[in-house]
């Protein structure tokens, strides 16, 4: 009789053609657990033998720190508090390391541009700003925006808690389109105290109401995205400046001569005492 034999014969095995998918971060204070599921079954081209996980701090130049893992999630530690990572995930087989799926964050943005008063009318004032020069290249760009008395902690309140301060959206910033999650956030108060916290989306400019005259107010404007805040804008206004409460006390005035030159120096009145942004005029007698 005739015997057949049946050869199973296994085909070389590629890189999987897909990344993991579902990446999920979840951070502490200096650690992160990441978790995910593999990649879709027709991507994986052969068996998956592990994962490799990559990370290093967004906008840093330090090199990227790997790990091999066998399971579909990884507890990372010893992380900086205050930075963010970006994350990034491979599955592998015996082929090689498939493409990298990231958790997504973009770097920090730059500066706002152009953080500027316009005219008052009655108590109100308004603030506008320009996006970051390069603005078009961010898809989470977002504003912070911190106001209050000179001099004062920033105080952060809720969204929709009732302050002082009325804030009017007053138009769109000529790159609004290309913005996927673009808002700002408002602090505002008298300049140097403690400031308040709104939020609004998605414009660049915001009234400032109820204001009095001779006081000192403080915005400062952050862009944002998902991968940090940037570098702060500050301003400091007065809805409209009066005369100073007092004079350059004489006790702190000093001189000293030079030659025939002479120097002059006092303490300096604080935005409070002066209500406007000081100016010193010096007499000098025969």
């Amino acid at each position: 009789s005739c015997k057949s034999t049946m050869n199973t014969i296994r085909m070389p095995e590629s890189a999987p053609s897909g990344p993991p998918l579902n990446l999920d971060v979840i951070r502490t204070n200096t650690s992160v657990t990441l978790s995910w599921d593999p990649p879709e079954e027709k991507d994986r081209n052969g068996i998956i033998t592990g994962y490799d996980v990559k990370y290093k701090p967004i906008d840093d130049s330090a090199e990227e720190i790997n790990k091999e893992v066998e399971e579909t999630n990884v507890v990372i530690r010893n992380l900086i508090s205050g930075k963010n990572y970006i994350f990034m995930v491979a599955a592998k087989t015996s082929g090689g390391i498939g493409p990298y799926v990231d958790n997504g964050l973009e770097r920090v943005p730059g500066k706002v541009v152009n953080l500027r008063r316009g005219e008052s009318a009655g108590s109100s004032v308004t603030i506008s700003w320009n996006p970051p020069q390069e603005s078009d290249d961010y898809k989470t760009l977002k504003y912070q925006i911190r106001e209050g008395i000179e001099g004062s902690e920033l105080k952060t309140r809720a969204r929709r808690s009732r302050t002082s301060v009325t804030l009017s959206d007053l138009g769109t910033p000529q790159e609004s389109e290309d913005y996927k999650t673009l808002e700002y956030q408002i602090r505002n108060g008298i300049e140097g105290s403690e400031l308040r916290n709104r939020s609004r989306r998605p414009y660049t400019s915001f009234k400032f109401s109820n204001l009095v005259d001779g006081v000192p107010y403080e915005v400062r404007v952050v862009a944002a995205t998902d991968g940090g805040e940037g570098e702060e804008s500050r301003l400091i206004f007065f809805l409209e400046e009066l005369a100073p409460i007092r004079s350059v006390s004489a006790s702190t005035i000093k001189t000293v001569w030079s030659g025939n030159s002479l120097t002059i120096s006092w303490e300096p009145l604080t935005l409070h005492e002066a209500r406007g942004f000081p100016m010193y005029y010096i007499y000098l007698n025969d």
